[in-house]
């Protein structure tokens, strides 16, 4: 706020400034009643600069923020509001580019967790991405929020994904990967062209357009590097840059000596 100072005391200074021959009873009455009315906008005014800016607002105050910029609360305690309210703002005025969603996820992740984050966005030709976060636990909640972020703030026409973990990095091993389609597919089909199947297993199980209308979870027997295949025939079409993800899951028995009895808990992707 710089060097704006909040007045406490405008009678006083207005008295202050009246000529000795004018200090009468009456007069001084009329400028307290004058400066009251002066008081009341300072004071009304300070408040507006002082507990209406995100970093301030708390309770009714920051759930009129929220409504200026479109983001309800939800039941959120105050300082995971903040940060929706923060990313919204951000949101807002995105011109879809990888800096703008980026900056999006910083402002849900916070400044106390940022330091502990990694955040990769790896591009996929021709228009789609994937953006995974490590180093923090992410609930499947939170996960949902981060994922609808991402997806308002990307540009039209761009496919994207969204790589979280729900377990401490001890006790996790990082399995998760995505592919978008190049080709897109009709219904029927037995074989999806994507970018990239490297991280794929050679054999397992798929979900193409997972959270969305037509999403399919589909077992495979074979790839190349470039497609999959051999799974039972789809029953809805997909368009070009429709997102192909391994679903996230428990292990179990992976030699986890930490946590035996559970095993390695999978990064989950959406």
């Amino acid at each position: 706020m710089g060097d704006v100072q909040h007045e406490l005391d405008h009678a006083g200074k207005m008295l202050a400034r009246l000529a000795e021959e004018f200090r009468k009873p009456r007069i001084s009455a009329i400028l307290r009643g004058e400066a009251a009315q002066y008081q009341a906008i300072e004071d009304a005014y300070w408040q507006l600069l002082t507990e209406f800016g995100v970093d301030t607002a708390i309770g009714w105050a920051l759930d009129v923020l929220g409504r200026i910029v479109g983001e309800p609360r939800q039941g959120a305690l105050d300082a995971d509001y903040r940060l929706r309210v923060r990313a919204r703002i951000r949101v807002n005025r995105s011109d879809g580019t990888i800096e703008d969603i980026i900056d999006v996820v910083r402002l849900l992740i916070g400044s106390a967790l940022l330091p502990s984050a990694t955040i990769k966005l790896t591009e996929y030709y021709p228009a789609a991405f994937v953006l995974r976060i490590t180093g923090l636990i992410i609930t499947p909640t939170q996960a949902l929020i981060y994922s609808s972020f991402i997806k308002q703030a990307r540009g039209a026409g761009i496919g994207s994904g969204f790589g979280w973990q729900e377990t401490a990095d001890a006790d996790a091993f990082v399995t998760a990967t995505s592919s978008p389609l190049t080709v897109a597919a009709l219904a029927g089909v037995t074989s999806f062209t994507v970018a990239d199947t490297s991280d794929f297993p050679a054999t397992g199980t798929i979900v193409i357009d997972d959270g969305l209308p037509g999403s399919e979870t589909l077992a495979y027997t074979s790839k190349t590097p470039t497609t999959i295949s051999g799974f039972p025939a789809t029953a809805s079409p997909h368009s070009l840059n429709a997102m192909i993800t391994l679903p996230a899951s428990v292990g179990k028995g992976w030699g986890d000596e930490a946590n035996p009895a559970t095993g390695g808990a999978l990064v989950g992707v959406t």
